[in-house]
């Protein structure tokens, strides 16, 4: 494990995976500024994570929870015995 000092800020050392498409900008980038891209990746992440992040949306779905609110307690054991009249099972 390599540790790099600069900024007086430690840098963990990581592997990305990136698309060929972006890791070829990256790699123009870096040639065009001269800079390692290294540094072009940090800037991107420090510029993304310094922007408010989005919450994201809520699930339509999430309109749906609690809509069959019943009094049994064994619903998802039973659901056979309620539904079809299965005898029901021990827990």
């Amino acid at each position: 494990m390599y540790i790099i000092y600069i900024m007086k800020e430690a840098l963990k050392r990581t592997q990305i995976y990136f698309p060929l498409g972006l890791f070829q900008q990256i790699r123009k980038a870096s040639t065009a500024q001269e800079r390692p891209m290294s540094e072009i990746i940090r800037d991107a992440m420090l510029l993304y994570f310094s922007q408010p992040q989005e919450k994201p949306e809520k699930s339509p779905m999430d309109g749906i929870i609690g809509l069959g609110s019943s009094h049994e307690h064994d619903l998802a054991l039973n659901h056979d015995h309620y539904l079809y009249g299965r005898k029901k099972k021990k827990r």
